[in-house]
């Protein structure tokens, strides 16, 4: 993983943060309650994503 994007989406009293993996595409979403900082915010959208990277039994294939 070289690059990461966030993206953040307020949702009332908390936040869906969308953490995309720009090499594979592959992106993991969470959603945090507004108290937490962006740095723990990323954290946790970054821990999902590379369990979704780890974990994955089927071969991801990028068509573009």
């Amino acid at each position: 993983m070289s690059e990461v994007l966030f993206e953040y989406i307020s949702l009332g009293n908390a936040v869906k943060i969308t953490a995309i993996d720009a090499d594979s595409k592959v992106e993991a979403v969470v959603v945090a309650p507004l108290g937490l900082s962006e740095a723990q915010m990323q954290k946790l959208a970054l821990d999902k994503l590379n369990y979704i990277i780890n974990n994955t039994t089927t071969k991801i294939v990028d068509k573009s």
